[in-house]
């Protein structure tokens, strides 16, 4: 049996609407949910669906029905927590544009939290890196403080983010200075390319030697500032490969190189052949020295 929820008036179980008044007839089972408080469309809460779905049905002339639907009323799940919620209560993160809740929503940003914490992990690693580079030389100026102040401000971080940033850095630096610093190794490219390829001994060496009295365990350090230090003064680079003591390939390079500027090529033979021993035999460095060597010792054969 339904009846008219408007005008109460009863009707048999064929009709779906009320004849006085338009409204739309219900049974029995909904009238119960009705007495008890909860509407249609808070039942519609618990299944998960629309919330507030209301319809009000108008019967005039041609009978038309007029549908009605509060969308205030709608339910999304949070693209975070997964959590429905009202779509007056959520927002639309305008960097993924996904819907998620109030609590996951940062208004600072004005993105998810999902959004805003990768975006703050991009943030940090461009702030550190422009740190790594204002600390190459182990200090920070005016101008400096002033850059890293315009970062911060630009990449939207907090002056205790900031610091605790420049503190890790600075502890991470101090542990790499135990070899060539950011800046060191600039000069030892520079210093490389102006040996190598330019052939500007005395330029090289007046970046080599301060670098070589700092790193001389640096083997790229060590490599560059011997064959300087052969070029300008051969003395002085013999005395320079007697005192490293121990087995080093470019250590023996130098030296042959020495012995057979010297004219001593069955020196400098020797000298290659116990390393083809020690650093191998198809060792690339070697096998060139050994030939160049031969070449040396055939020239001086022919004078």
């Amino acid at each position: 049996m339904t009846f008219c929820p408007q005008c109460k008036k009863e009707y048999g179980d064929e009709g779906r609407f009320c004849l006085e008044c338009g409204a739309k007839l219900v049974n029995k089972q909904q009238s119960d949910g009705l007495a008890s408080g909860i509407s249609l469309g808070d039942k519609n809460v618990i299944s998960g669906e629309v919330i507030g779905h209301k319809e009000d049905i108008r019967v005039s002339g041609n009978a038309t029905i007029v549908r009605n639907e509060d969308e205030t009323r709608k339910m999304m799940p949070c693209n975070f927590c997964g959590t429905y919620t009202l779509l007056m209560k959520g927002v639309v993160c305008r960097r993924c544009v996904a819907f998620v809740c109030e609590k996951h929503f940062d208004e600072a940003t004005n993105q998810c939290v999902k959004c805003q914490r990768g975006m703050s992990a991009e943030d940090e690693k461009q702030y550190v890196a422009l740190l790594r580079e204002v600390l190459s030389d182990n200090r920070i100026d005016i101008q400096d403080r002033h850059r890293l102040d315009e970062a911060r401000m630009h990449l939207n971080l907090s002056e205790e983010l900031a610091r605790q940033l420049e503190q890790k850095c600075k502890s991470s630096l101090s542990s790499e200075m135990s070899g060539p610093s950011l800046r060191d190794r600039k000069l030892i490219e520079f210093a490389r390319l102006t040996l190598l390829e330019e052939f500007r001994v005395d330029q090289a060496l007046s970046v080599l030697a301060p670098l070589f009295k700092r790193f001389a365990d640096d083997p790229e350090i060590r490599r560059l500032y011997l064959l300087a230090i052969v070029e300008k003064d051969p003395e002085q680079a013999l005395q320079l490969i007697q005192s490293i003591g121990f087995d080093d390939l470019d250590k023996s390079l130098a030296h042959a190189e020495l012995l057979v500027r010297r004219g001593d090529c069955e020196g400098a033979v020797d000298i290659v052949r116990h390393d083809r021993v020690v650093f191998g035999a198809d060792n690339p460095l070697l096998l060139a020295r050994d030939a160049e060597t031969s070449i040396e010792e055939n020239a001086y054969a022919l004078d």
